[in-house]
């Protein structure tokens, strides 16, 4: 047997005593809020930031999608070189506080994308159209679908019977 490999941040291995299968679920030490809303100091101001562990299955295209940010930039945050991930650091800072042109700071929003990428993240379990759902259930409010998802998931891992 080989070992598992390291879990991202936030996140911790599940054994599936059913099908004997490892999962990755969300650790319940470590509170949602803190991956959103991480910061770090560069010179005298403090720039909010996510932190994005990098999965085999992702790409630089995809995520640079997913965040709305050019690869160019990505790269320079966080310092790797190349057209792929390979050289990239294993939890990649995605910078929130990017305004649009003709906005100010404080305007900016958090896409929907972003929210269903955080979200399903956050419960790898979960399916698009069920993370999506969470969503909906709360106004699109990730803070509160991340509890009510972390609120189900509680039950359902103490209920397993009734599943």
């Amino acid at each position: 047997h080989q070992p598992l490999p390291a879990t991202p941040q936030g996140m911790e291995w599940n054994l599936d005593p059913k099908t004997k299968n490892w999962s990755l679920r969300p650790s319940k030490d470590v509170g949602a809020v803190a991956s959103a809303t991480s910061t770090s100091s560069i010179g005298d101001s403090a720039k909010a930031y996510v932190e994005h562990p990098v999965l085999p299955t992702d790409t630089l295209q995809g995520i640079c999608i997913t965040y709305k940010i050019s690869a160019t930039k990505l790269r320079q945050i966080n310092s790797f070189s190349g057209t792929t991930l390979t050289l990239a650091p294993p939890i990649l800072k995605i910078p929130l506080d990017r305004p649009e042109k003709g906005k100010e700071e404080g305007d900016c929003k958090i896409s929907n994308a972003f929210k269903l990428h955080t979200l399903g993240r956050q419960f790898p379990c979960l399916s698009s159209k069920e993370i999506k759902a969470y969503l909906e259930m709360t106004d699109w409010d990730l803070d509160e679908a991340l509890h009510v998802a972390r609120e189900d998931k509680e039950w359902e891992d103490g209920n397993p019977e009734k599943i």
